[in-house]
């Protein structure tokens, strides 16, 4: 993740921390969703250990995008809202495969994410 956000930035300077986040996780997101996805979700969601491995992978996916975000913004006062950022930005997203996973992945991983950034963005 680290490296893609990297690159993604590198190409769009123009964006706040969020949504250079939300940039980001729609263009990743595509890439992990496939026919299976609902059905691999499912199992990982089948038992305790699984659910709490899922969501420990949920905190290691937000440090690694805050140590992504502390790359590309440096700056040491930076650093809380960035800790903020990466994880509002993570919660964004489990609330969005938590949408996708009830109604059966009907429509994208991207919209419910899209949805997720909308309902915090009205909230800021």
């Amino acid at each position: 993740m680290g490296a893609s956000f990297g690159a993604y930035h590198a190409a769009n300077t123009l964006f706040k921390h969020p949504d250079a986040v939300r940039r980001c996780l729609l263009k990743l997101v595509s890439r992990y969703e496939t026919k299976n996805s609902v059905v691999v979700d499912r199992i990982l969601q089948s038992t305790e250990a699984l659910r709490t491995r899922k969501q420990a992978i949920f905190i290691e996916m937000e440090e690694t995008l805050f140590a992504a975000l502390c790359e590309l913004w440096p700056q040491p006062k930076q650093r809380p809202s960035l800790r903020m950022t990466a994880m509002i930005s993570m919660g964004a997203m489990r609330l969005a495969m938590e949408a996708w996973r009830r109604d059966n992945g009907t429509r994208s991983l991207a919209k419910y994410l899209r949805d997720s950034f909308a309902v915090l963005q009205s909230q800021l």
